[in-house]
C-alpha cells in the first residue's frame, strides 16, 4: 500500500501533462504499493512524480518521474536521490543519480523504468555518499527529540 498527503501536491503544469499522468496514474500507484512509496505530485508544479522512502542502509531515497507529453508519445526521465542527514552535525551525505531518458513510454515500460531506478538506488552502498553539505538544526520538542513532519512520518521502507 502506498501513501500519499494530498495537500503537498503541487497544480500539473498544463492540461496536457495532467491528463498523460491520469492516463499512467493507475501503473504508478501500482508502482508505489507494490514498494509501499510516499507519492507527491507535481512537486512545485512539475511535470512529476515523485516516490519518497526509508532507504534500508539509512537516510532516505527519492525516485523522480518526469514526463513531457510530446503528442501521442511522452519523454520520461528519471532522476534518483538518496541522503543521510546527520543532526548532531549538521550535514547531509548525497549521492544524485545521473538521469536515464526515454522518448517514446508506454505504461509497461514506464514501470521497468521505475523499477530499474529504484534497484538502483536500494543497491548502492553509504559509501557511495560522497557530498556532504550544511542542514539547518532540526527543530527539537520539549524533550529534545528531534521533531519531524507529517510528510517525514510517512515514509516506510520499501518492500
Amino acid at each position: 500500500m502506498y501513501a500519499h498527503i494530498p495537500e503537498t501536491d503541487g497544480v500539473p503544469p498544463s492540461r496536457e501533462v495532467a491528463i498523460y499522468f491520469e492516463e499512467m496514474a493507475q501503473s504508478l500507484l501500482e508502482f508505489a504499493s507494490k514498494h509501499s512509496l510516499l507519492v507527491s505530485k507535481y512537486y512545485h508544479h512539475r511535470a512529476m512524480w515523485q516516490f519518497h522512502f526509508l532507504h534500508p542502509k539509512g537516510g532516505r531515497g527519492t525516485i523522480q518521474i518526469h514526463l513531457t507529453p510530446a503528442g501521442a508519445k511522452a519523454r520520461a526521465t528519471t532522476v534518483g536521490h538518496w541522503y543521510i542527514d546527520d543532526n548532531q552535525a549538521h550535514t547531509r551525505m548525497t549521492l544524485p543519480q545521473g538521469l536515464i531518458a526515454m522518448e517514446e513510454v508506454e505504461q509497461e515500460n514506464l514501470i521497468r523504468f521505475l523499477e530499474a531506478a529504484l534497484s538502483r538506488l536500494l543497491g548502492l552502498e553509504r559509501s557511495s555518499l560522497t557530498r556532504t553539505s550544511r542542514i539547518a538544526p532540526r527543530q527539537r520538542d520539549k524533550d529534545g527529540s528531534i521533531m519531524f513532519a507529517e510528510f517525514e512520518l510517512a515514509q516506510r521502507l520499501p518492500t
